[in-house]
């Protein structure tokens, strides 16, 4: 391609390659109703005709497909590879006819992601009629395709060995290597004997261990060092001839290339697929850069309804090229199951559903339900009415079943159990991936059990009821759901509530009383931002503020304490205990340090800052140890206050946003 090797060895080290081989993606390309849920469950189930769609792989390689059109886009100006500054082919393998294909031509993209398409692991790759797997079935050793092409000199790495002992098949990484590689090790064995040079780093062990790159490519100097006679002696053969190829990079990331046609290949619904058309015709124009092509693909995808969105060009003509959109649409219905547990709800099982225009068109419906000692409910039906910026209407219903503590000082005095049914409508408007206007209404339903007797006396139960309007904006620009390294984080609302009415039951006799309309309002900012590799600081401030004291202690329903909260009512207050401080008005402060370890384990020092409504100031900080497990995120802290004096132990598996 005319990159350098020192250019090639910055993209192999400084890559998240983890990323590009996984489902992972860039939270700041969902949809902002598609964020709270991205990557919170064990399991994200496909259905299809009642039945669960297991797809053609693990990997459907969204991230790692852009990727590749973005480093190889100037390479669409060639009719062939044969123009390259060094000529290339790539072996794949068609399912569908069985035989190997070679590339010769066609978008290089398309060529590199089909020569690894690992079956099983990454879907096979659609083009032209074919479905391509890697190569490496058949032919992993190469030497027959560069005879065939009429090279001179050949210098083979193989870096799989192909035959093993019986006590070297100690993991299942080997036994799926040998297994894959059956077919590629006759071609081996033909062809080992024609190359001039063999080199054979042992890698295996280090399998595809993308942090380890550094020491994989060590390991591959070392093992070339062992043949540096043979290599020098090649040199002093090739300098006989001048090169013909520079040795620059000579691309150009930025450059376009004018576009004839487009074509949509995944969409099933004809309708949509005319309005995506439509829309990329309209956006695009006639000349594209990758950057331009890459910013209304993230549109397309960041609405959760595709498993994944590419593109290649083709050629239409001598002077133009086809777009060609390759999607996958996810199917209407999708199960979803995670667990749960927190110092708060003990150990909970998450299950729940999400279906996608399965009642009406443009349409979500979402159930996700805690199953535990305090359950809960979230369901939502959203009905759009228009593609791309999206105006709406929504219907919700929660429930929320949680365990109060009530404190003296370091003392639990008594607990109390809180039960929250809230039913709403709401309007909103999603004006792109980021931020989010609702105008809606709520009603609350609020019921108290247990001994509320140190506050009122003799009061055994007690329930609140309200009605609330409100206003909000939501803005998401986080890169990721639980450990961002860049972004902002915002939402504010302002309520109005009409007819607060508190019902109590004192020896045997129910009492009711309305209370003033009042209004109040709550807010939430976060920032994040990368200091250097691996450490990131983050800063936040959120609070709570009811115009009025003229209302009882139930209905300050807002709580400061914890360091992982289970609910919109709570706050996180590091050095404090879950619920601590039981308050209508409440400011609080925090920032902090996280450092990342190793992948998918950090730390994280934070110092936080309260006030509440008696303007007493409280103080707090403490240390936490994270780790992202397939379950979903393991936390564990330790934090410490002046106001508490005893340190608080907090821990958390799993989310239920």
């Amino acid at each position: 391609m005319g990159y350098s090797s020192d250019y090639l060895e910055q993209l192999a080290i400084t890559n998240d390659w983890y990323k590009y081989l996984s489902n992972d993606t860039d939270l700041r390309k969902l949809n902002i109703e598609e964020k709270d849920d991205f990557e919170n469950y064990l399991f994200d189930i496909p259905i299809k005709k009642k039945k669960p769609d297991l797809g053609e792989g693990l990997v459907y390689g969204h991230e790692l497909e852009m990727y590749l059109n973005e480093i190889t886009y100037p390479s669409n100006k060639y009719d062939n590879f044969d123009q390259f500054p060094i000529k290339y082919r790539a072996i794949a393998v068609d399912l569908i006819n069985a035989e190997k294909y070679v590339f010769k031509e066609g978008p290089l993209s398309v060529a590199l992601r089909s020569s690894m398409s690992l079956p099983t692991i990454l879907i096979p790759k659609k083009y032209k009629g074919k479905l391509l797997v890697d190569g490496g079935v058949v032919d992993n050793f190469g030497v027959d395709v560069a005879l065939e092409n009429g090279a001179d000199i050949i210098i083979g790495s193989n870096v799989g060995r192909m035959n093993m002992k019986e006590n070297e098949l100690t993991s299942m990484h080997k036994l799926f290597w040998l297994i894959t590689m059956f077919g590629s090790k006759q071609n081996y064995d033909i062809y080992k004997d024609s190359v001039d040079v063999l080199i054979e780093p042992p890698v295996l062990d280090l399998g595809t261990r993308f942090d380890k790159a550094r020491e994989i490519m060590d390991i591959g100097y070392e093992t070339a060092q062992q043949h540096k006679g043979e290599l020098l002696e090649i040199k002093k053969k090739l300098e006989k001839f001048p090169s013909k190829h520079s040795q620059k990079m000579i691309f150009n990331k930025n450059m376009v290339f004018p576009i004839k046609e487009i074509e949509i290949n995944g969409i099933k619904n004809r309708e949509y697929k005319n309005s995506v058309r439509k829309y990329l015709i309209k956006k695009l124009g006639k000349r594209v850069s990758h950057s331009m092509i890459k910013n209304e693909i993230d549109e397309l995808y960041g609405s959760g309804e595709f498993a994944y969105i590419t593109y290649y060009l083709d050629k239409y003509d001598d002077a133009n090229y086809k777009l060609v959109l390759q999607c996958k649409q996810l199917p209407l219905n999708t199960l979803l199951v995670g667990v749960h547990y927190s110092d708060q709800v003990d150990f909970g099982l998450i299950a729940g559903m999400t279906s996608r225009n399965y009642i009406l068109p443009k349409s979500k419906f979402k159930f996700k339900a805690r199953i535990s000692k305090f359950p809960a409910i979230d369901q939502t039906f959203t009905k759009y009415f228009l593609d791309q910026f999206k105006i709406g209407i929504r219907q919700s219903f929660k429930y929320t079943n949680d365990n109060i503590f009530i404190y003296n000082d370091q003392r639990k005095l008594t607990s109390y159990r809180r039960n929250f049914v809230v039913p709403g409508i709401s309007f909103l408007a999603l004006q792109s991936n980021y931020f989010e206007f609702e105008l809606g209404y709520n009603y609350y339903y609020s019921k108290y059990n247990d001994d509320f007797s140190y506050t009122f006396e003799d009061i055994r139960k007690a329930n609140l009821q309200k009605h609330n309007v409100f206003i909000a904006y939501y803005l998401n620009g986080l890169d990721d759901n639980h450990f961002a390294t860049t972004g902002n984080l915002f939402k504010v609302k302002m309520n109005f509530n009409f007819f607060p009415k508190l019902t109590t039951e004192v020896e045997e006799q129910e009492l009711s009383e309305t209370f003033p309309n009042y209004f109040s309002m709550c807010f939430r900012w976060e920032n994040y931002f990368q200091l250097v590799e691996d450490w990131v600081w983050e800063n936040g401030v959120c609070g709570h503020y009811t115009g009025t004291d003229r209302l009882p202690f139930i209905f300050k329903d807002r709580t400061v304490g914890g360091m992982f909260p289970d609910n919109d009512f709570q706050s996180s207050f590091w050095g404090l205990p879950d619920n601590y401080l039981i308050t209508a008005n409440k400011f609080v402060a925090k920032s902090g340090l996280r450092y990342k370890m190793q992948e998918n384990i950090y730390l994280k020092l934070l110092f936080n800052m309260a006030v509440t409504d008696s303007w007493k100031v409280y103080y707090g900080t403490g240390l936490s140890a994270s780790f992202v497990t397939p379950l979903g995120p393991l936390s564990a802290g330790i934090a410490v206050s002046p106001e508490y004096k005893l340190p608080v132990f907090h821990l958390r598996f799993g989310l239920f946003r």
